[in-house]
């Protein structure tokens, strides 16, 4: 059984080569320990820093303005995708640090192989995923956005206009980071610079940017969609559209597994995760008038 040093200095047990349960729980050991090294990262923690940062300098009237301006950044959405791409780029950065520092080699005769060490750091993302979902159950208790006094204060009508709504649209935050988490582990694996993950940043800016000021039933299309009209525009829809979100983390995370081969299983996932990807997303177009 070898052992892997974690962050917190504790032993954390790898073990031994094979397949089978050992293998399965030697992939767990390691992604807990990529969990807390992503959630830890620089890159990740920048992004509610800045946002902080940005509510003390808008709401400098007093305490509760500043609460207010922070918690409307992310009952908009907007904080979730500062969150993913910074999720995106700390993921990127911790994926291809191997090649960074020059230790392919000296990782090839780690009792884990690439494949794994890959679907470890994939689902390390669920870290950042887990603290968006906790910046939204924060939300849900504290704020209750479905409330006509959180709506007026926020100004959050019609994407929070009921119990339903609301919840659907901050779960919708959770899987934004996890889908841009992803992402980043995908570019680390197939484009192994981080040059490739800043280029994608400004990508996914450049898809977001229109889909917030458009009306067009493609918006819901980008990561982060809203509501325009709650009364032409089903409240389902929003419910799709984080299924969409979901389906394409799973075809992200099959993508990046693809890299060290493929297999009939691993081909199968990718054809039912692309399909459901298409479905989800034809769904979301035809809901919306």
């Amino acid at each position: 059984m070898s052992t892997s040093l974690a962050p917190t200095g504790r032993e954390v047990a790898i073990g031994p080569p094979g397949t089978g349960l050992a293998r399965r729980r030697a992939v767990l050991a390691l992604a807990r320990v990529e969990t807390w090294r992503l959630v830890r990262h620089p890159a990740f923690l920048v992004a509610p820093l800045l946002i902080a940062y940005g509510a003390v300098g808008v709401g400098t009237d007093s305490p509760d303005a500043m609460l207010r301006t922070l918690g409307a950044v992310f009952l908009w959405g907007f904080g979730y995708m500062g969150l993913g791409l910074g999720a995106m780029i700390a993921a990127n950065l911790v994926a291809s640090r191997d090649r960074r520092d020059d230790a392919v080699e000296m990782l090839a005769a780690h009792p884990l192989d690439a494949r794994d060490r890959t679907l470890a750091q994939v689902l390390a993302v669920t870290g950042p995923a887990a603290v968006a979902l906790g910046i939204s159950a924060v939300l849900a208790v504290v704020v209750r956005p479905w409330t006509a006094a959180a709506q007026l204060t926020y100004e959050l009508d019609p994407q929070t206009a009921s119990l339903g709504r609301a919840l659907v649209f901050l779960l919708q935050g959770a899987a934004i980071v996890a889908l841009l988490g992803v992402v980043g582990v995908l570019l680390a694996r197939w484009v192994p610079t981080v040059a490739g993950a800043l280029l994608a940043a400004v990508g996914v800016f450049m898809l977001q940017a229109p889909a917030v000021w458009s009306d067009a039933a493609a918006r819901w299309l980008a990561p982060l969609a809203t509501y325009r009209d709650p009364g032409a525009e089903p409240a389902a829809v929003m419910v799709w559209h984080v299924i969409y979100l979901l389906a394409l983390t799973a075809l992200a995370a099959f993508l990046a597994l693809r890299r060290h081969g493929s297999s009939r299983r691993l081909r199968g996932a990718l054809g039912i995760a692309a399909a459901c990807v298409i479905a989800a997303g034809t769904v979301q177009l035809l809901a919306v008038p």
